[in-house]
């Protein structure tokens, strides 16, 4: 276990050209809400898995609603900490991505490294002002990241900040 602080000293020790930003944006309010009301398509196939065969555990006829309630519980907080675990932030040439549940990752990359964007909105992010981003990344093998339920704001300054690209771009 390392301090996070520590941790990002050491990415800027191994990567000066690479900067972290330790101040980034949370996801907006109306994203907390998608993301704990939106369905749990494991949570619904295990529950009518778990009423079709009725296990008995410890004795108990009906676990079954039990073993149900307790998954969804499981799901409810990885849905929590992943909100409050997820942030973003368009810092001149980077941008960065802090997502997870238990463990959390940070993404940060160069624009002139990304080879394809994405903005995506679905009826719901629609009705909401909200939208999901993602990027493509030149590696080996290449390298997706993106975070869903941004505010559309976001997502719009995040395609102008990835078309700014073309000035970078020098042609011989």
């Amino acid at each position: 276990y390392l301090p996070v602080k520590r941790a990002y000293e050491i990415v800027s020790e191994i990567l000066p050209f690479y900067e972290i930003s330790h101040k980034m944006t949370p996801l907006p309010i109306k994203s907390f809400w998608v993301r704990i009301l939106w369905p749990s398509w494991l949570w619904i196939i295990a529950t009518i898995f778990l009423f079709y065969f009725k296990p008995t555990v410890l004795e108990l006829e009906e676990a079954w609603w039990i073993l149900s309630a307790i998954l969804l519980i499981i799901i409810v907080v990885l849905r929590l900490l992943d909100f409050f675990n997820t942030f973003y932030i368009l810092n001149n040439d980077f941008i960065q991505f802090k997502t997870g549940s238990f463990n959390t990752s940070l993404f940060v990359s160069k624009r002139d490294k990304i080879i394809e964007v994405n903005v995506t909105r679905n009826i719901i992010q629609k009705m909401l002002g909200l939208a999901s981003i993602g990027t493509i990344n030149r590696a080996k093998p290449v390298h997706h990241a993106g975070i869903d339920h941004v505010s559309f704001e976001m997502a719009d300054s995040f395609y102008k900040w990835y078309m700014e690209r073309r000035n970078e771009i020098k042609v011989d």
